[in-house]
């Protein structure tokens, strides 16, 4: 598309709203980017988004602020909100059993995703002195526990927990 200015008055953005797009939007979808402050698509979002939401194959070579993240996740939430069967539950804790060490890694990913974005006000991501440890442990796999202060005072009792095929708590190793 050409660097003219558009009608809408940006000229990295095209005129076409995502209101606009086939298949449409949910209602919650268009309010939540409406309350955003995002109305019209980039180029690559009005090339992309039909496409994916509707099951489409795609690959994007565009340059970094050009709406890419925003064309990926925004048809996967759609996706996911037409959904009519709920997902199925999966046995996570085998594989965090048998594979801790992605699991961490895929974790600490996340964390640094998510610290990469703190300008979108995400001030807290785990608020330590709430957090119920064992059960985060079992739940995520992560059968070894950061040296943190403010979580020393926790209990580790395995009552409440539900029961994991071949852990013995007792032999688990924890960071010190």
């Amino acid at each position: 598309m050409a660097s003219t200015e558009l009608s809408n008055g940006n000229k990295a953005l095209t005129n076409t709203r995502f209101s606009d797009l086939e298949p449409p939007f949910s209602s919650p979808v268009l309010e939540a980017l409406t309350n955003s402050g995002f109305e019209f698509c980039t180029p690559v979002q009005a090339a992309t988004i039909p496409l994916l939401c509707s099951y489409k194959d795609v690959t994007v070579d565009a340059a970094t602020g050009s709406g890419k993240t925003l064309a990926f996740v925004l048809p996967l939430v759609e996706i996911l909100r037409r959904s009519s069967s709920n997902p199925k539950p999966h046995k996570i804790r085998l594989a965090a059993k048998k594979d801790r060490d992605v699991m961490e890694k895929g974790l600490r990913a996340f964390v640094s995703y998510i610290r990469a974005y703190k300008e979108h006000h995400c001030s807290y991501i785990l608020r330590w002195k709430e957090l119920e440890i064992g059960k985060l442990g079992m739940g995520y796999g992560l059968l070894q526990l950061p040296n943190v202060p403010d979580v020393k005072h926790h209990s580790l009792s395995t009552k409440e927990f539900t029961a994991v095929e071949d852990i013995n708590l007792d032999e688990i190793k924890y960071k010190c």
